[in-house]
């Protein structure tokens, strides 16, 4: 507050100036009213020492005109102050300019939202468009991954009896069951480990088609399994391998082949 104080005293000044000035100025043209009142006074008075004494109360009274100016000089100042510090709030418009310059932030700062929402959106709709091609990509991946899998080996059995082939030893009846194994995929060597739910003996193995059959033998582990060794040729697809087991009384029910 005390650093408009200066300025008040030179607002002040000035008006006091101003006013005492207008007054002054204006004497030169009462000079004829005076030397007529002067007159006036003389033969009012009766002697120039009246009219001197006369003269002298009224400029005793010019005083009180110098306070009146000072009075008024002092409400021009303060109006001056007050209206220069509503400027200073409220800008040369007054709250006209300080709305204008609120609706302008107000303008921009809706702008920059707006602006933030779209950019959020298009965000927003770019991970969705990346999150579905990573989905797609995920399912190609998997997709090739199980078309390049190996299939795994698979080897289906069934079992029969050989009609026919019936024989009496030491009291039993001696069969012939036949052991098919079909594989979807081609072996060589064949190491074919064969378990059945019943005793039985190694009798012969061989490869449908087959002329030939290089074996390196065969290997009784078990009264129901057995280990059959082929070197060649290869047991494939379509060339099924061929199992005749040697039981007694009873054939089969359930066989197993495996690769080794």
């Amino acid at each position: 507050m005390w650093t408009l104080f200066p300025s008040f005293l030179v607002n002040l000044a000035v008006h006091w100036i101003g006013g005492v000035g207008v007054f002054l100025t204006m004497l030169p043209f009462l000079e004829s009213k005076i030397e007529h009142l002067t007159k006036w006074l003389i033969k009012r008075q009766g002697s120039h020492e009246a009219v001197g004494r006369k003269i002298k109360s009224v400029t005793k009274d010019l005083r009180y005109v110098g306070v009146v100016f000072l009075a008024f000089a002092c409400f021009q100042a303060w109006t001056d102050e007050h209206h220069n510090t509503e400027e200073a709030i409220n800008g040369k418009d007054g709250k006209v300019e300080a709305w204008r310059k609120y609706n302008q932030c107000d303008k921009e700062r809706f702008g920059r939202t707006l602006l933030a929402d779209q950019l959020g959106n298009q965000v927003s709709a770019q991970q969705s468009q990346l999150g579905g091609q990573q989905d797609t990509f995920n399912r190609c991946m998997l997709a090739l991954g199980v078309k390049n899998a190996p299939e795994p080996l698979k080897i289906n059995t069934s079992v029969g009896l050989l009609q026919g082939m019936e024989a009496k030893e030491n009291g039993h009846r001696a069969l012939i069951a036949i052991v098919i194994a079909e594989t979807n995929k081609t072996i060589i060597p064949t190491r074919a480990l064969i378990e059945c739910d019943t005793p039985f003996e190694s009798y012969s193995a061989s490869l449908a088609n087959e002329d030939w059959v290089l074996a390196s033998g065969n290997q009784q582990l078990s009264d129901k399994k057995s280990l059959l060794k082929i070197d060649s040729p290869a047991w494939r697809p379509g060339v099924p391998l061929i199992i005749a087991l040697k039981v007694m009384d009873t054939r089969p029910q359930n066989c197993r082949v495996t690769q080794q």
